[in-house]
């Protein structure tokens, strides 16, 4: 576990309170496209960052301090010393030194040559939490406020989404934090659970230094799952292919709802999911039924158990209804709506992971629940005979046409920019396409895709090259359609007219 630190920045207080945020890159490999307060790791040289001021009796460790100055100075150009707190916009120097500061890990021996201490004093602690195990990277997060004085804002507060560090970071602005859960339930912002608690709390406080908020006081309740008003994503622990370790099983609508791919086969997280549901259920809620995706184990295998302790109906595509072992009362075609009071989901079929993959368009705030169509991190398998590369690659492309504003994927974190992800995905299939060929044409004979493996997929680690054989199954079968290949027996080679 990663240890972190996350800066508040504020200014005002009561009605006139107003919270900084920013929007993280899409490229980023954590939460990238999320907006959220300054903040990151905590590196080796941040306990020697020279500090003054008081640390607050029980509090973890300096070093928290001394990494929340560097990433206020690195990502919102704020440095916050004892002789005051100055911002890049108004000195040239400084700006250009915290661009050359940037992953050199010098920031403390800089502080100590110009003789300056960080004021430890303006970072109030308000909070401490700890990310959920299903996270690729776990985070020990210790949050702070850090309040501008009416002077400080006044002289650079207006300037600071100007000089962001743009190399994690795209957009940046001052609001209400009224004005950030608008923004936030019409899914025009997606934010995290601690970020959305500590919005919550400066709602309801004069100042930001009164903000108290820890993840182990959270409880067990469906509510804070909610990844919009509507949409309840709620990652559980799986059999699932490395990288990932969970799938994420959504929980759609309000008064009326579906439980879309509960595939835990773990007691423990069965138990988890169903005391969510259950106090959906106790709280006046219906349950409508269980929706799958598609077949595969991780997104099925908490099925049985919801159904025996629920008593709801599953539904699913007719092709994924021949592949599991338990009654599928619907099969839903392309096109289906599932109604759900204030919200709908409409089906889209996309085969090609799986011969009955469905996606599911959540209509109000348009956005695609993606099953296994794209993961937020890494790539999708595409396995023979079931799986079929020419029908995936025009799943897609017809998902990308649709323009979703976001996508929820059953491994990872909501996908921000779904349609330069989507072509991402469809670019990155057809280059490979391109490489599987080549090494085809280089083969001395007739090869299998196993043969082809090393060299079309050079990129790859050893141990990921069996799953890489069964893609690229998928490619030379898909190069068979199109004609520039040809199979002879269990084996392919370059078609004899290309």
């Amino acid at each position: 576990m990663k240890s972190s630190s996350v800066i508040n920045l504020v200014r005002g207080h009561g009605d006139d309170l107003e919270l900084f945020w920013s929007k993280r890159r899409h490229e980023l490999a954590f939460l990238g496209g999320f907006w959220a307060f300054a903040g990151g790791s905590v590196e080796a040289d941040d306990e020697t960052v020279p500090l003054a001021g008081d640390i607050p009796q029980g509090f973890p460790a300096r070093v928290y301090f001394g990494c929340a100055a560097r990433e206020t100075f690195e990502e919102l150009g704020l440095l916050v010393t004892t002789t005051g707190v100055r911002h890049v916009s108004e000195d040239a120097e400084l700006r250009r030194r915290r661009d050359e500061l940037h992953g050199t890990h010098d920031f403390a021996g800089w502080l100590r040559a110009r003789g300056e201490q960080i004021d430890a004093d303006r970072f109030t602690p308000t909070g401490k939490w700890e990310t959920p195990d299903w996270f690729d990277i776990a985070f020990d997060s210790e949050f702070f406020a850090l309040c501008l004085t009416p002077t400080e804002n006044a002289q650079f507060g207006a300037a600071i989404s100007d000089h962001l560090l743009r190399a994690e970071l795209i957009d940046g602005e001052w609001t209400t934090p009224a004005a950030a859960l608008a923004v936030w339930r019409a899914a025009e912002r997606y934010i995290t659970l601690p970020i959305r608690r500590h919005i919550e709390a400066l709602e309801r406080a004069t100042t930001a230094r009164e903000v108290d908020i820890h993840s182990i006081d959270v409880p067990l309740h469906y509510a804070e799952f909610v990844a919009v008003p509507g949409i309840y994503m709620v990652p559980l622990r799986s059999a699932t292919i490395p990288p990932a370790t969970h799938t994420n099983c959504l929980l759609v609508g309000e008064e009326r709802f579906v439980i879309i791919d509960p595939g835990s086969p773990y007691e423990r997280n069965r138990d988890h999911l169903a005391t969510l549901v259950s106090q959906m259920v106790d709280d006046g809620r219906e349950l409508v039924a269980a929706v799958l995706t598609h077949h595969h184990p991780d997104h099925v295998a908490g099925v049985a158990d919801l159904v025996a302790r629920f008593s709801c109906d599953v539904w699913a595509h007719a092709n994924t209804a021949q592949h599991v072992d338990f009654d599928v009362q619907r099969h839903i075609e392309d096109g289906e709506v599932i109604e759900l009071d204030n919200d709908s989901l409409r089906a889209v079929f996309t085969p090609g992971h799986a011969s009955g993959h469905l996606c599911f368009h959540h209509e109000r705030t348009n956005a695609m629940i993606g099953g296994d169509l794209i993961a937020s991190a890494g790539t999708i398998l595409v396995n023979p005979p079931d799986g079929h590369m020419g029908d995936y690659l025009a799943s897609l492309a017809r998902v990308r046409d649709l323009e979703p504003a976001a996508l929820y994927p059953a491994h990872g974190w909501i996908v921000t920019n779904p349609v330069d992800r989507l072509q991402f995905y469809i670019d990155h299939r057809r280059a490979r396409e391109e490489k599987v060929f080549d090494a085809l044409t280089r083969f001395s004979a007739a090869a299998t895709a196993a043969d082809l493996v090393p060299d079309a997929y050079d990129d790859a680690p050893q141990t990921v090259w069996p799953i890489a054989a069964r893609s690229a199954e998928a490619h030379l079968i898909h190069l068979v359609e199109l004609g520039r290949a040809e199979r002879v027996g269990a084996r392919y080679r370059v078609a004899t007219h290309t």
